[in-house]
C-alpha cells in the first residue's frame, strides 16, 4: 500500500469516527433538567402518538434497552402550561417534578384526550438516570401529554 492511500484511509476512518462521537453527543443531555425538558418538548408536540418517531424517543429520551415498547397510545392528555422543578438527586439517579395545567374537557365530546373536566393540575415525577455523562429519563409507562397547539393541528 502506497503513502497516499495509507493517508487517505486514516482520514477516512478518523471523520467516521468522529461524525459517530458527534452524533451521539448531540442527544447526551448533560444535566437531569435538561433531559426532562427536551422529553417534555418531544412529548407534548406529539412524539410518542405515532410509531413513527419511536426511534427517536428510545435512542434521544429513554433510559431502557432497544426492545422496549409501549402499547399503542389512543389516548392523550392536553396540556395548556407546565413548570418543571428542580432536581433532587443521590449518585446517578435523580427526580424531577413536572406540574403541567391540563385544559378542561368537559364541553369536549373527544374521545381520544383523557377526561380532566374542569382541568387543573397534575405533577408527574420523572426519575431520570446518568449513564457515562447521558441523562436519560427511565419510562412511566403512562399515556402522552400533548400542548393544546399539537391537539389543534392534529384536527386541521
Amino acid at each position: 500500500m502506497n503513502r497516499q492511500n495509507h493517508h487517505s484511509r486514516w482520514v477516512v476512518t478518523i471523520n467516521l469516527l468522529l461524525g459517530t462521537f458527534s452524533s451521539q453527543s448531540a442527544f447526551a443531555w448533560d444535566s437531569p433538567k435538561a433531559a426532562v425538558e427536551e422529553f417534555v418538548k418531544f412529548d407534548l408536540q406529539g412524539g410518542r402518538l405515532s410509531s413513527e418517531q419511536w426511534s427517536t424517543y428510545i435512542d434521544q429520551y429513554v433510559y431502557a434497552p432497544k426492545e422496549y415498547d409501549e402499547p399503542g397510545w389512543d389516548i392523550a392528555t392536553i396540556v395548556t402550561t407546565y413548570r418543571i422543578g428542580k432536581p433532587a438527586c443521590e449518585n446517578n439517579l435523580c427526580r424531577v417534578k413536572v406540574k403541567y395545567t391540563l385544559l378542561p374537557t368537559k364541553s369536549m365530546h373527544d374521545t381520544s384526550i383523557a377526561r380532566h373536566e374542569h382541568g387543573g393540575t397534575e405533577t408527574l415525577e420523572f426519575r431520570v438516570r446518568n449513564t457515562a455523562g447521558n441523562w436519560k429519563i427511565e419510562p412511566r409507562g403512562e399515556h402522552p401529554r400533548i400542548s393544546i397547539e399539537t391537539y389543534h393541528k392534529s384536527r386541521n
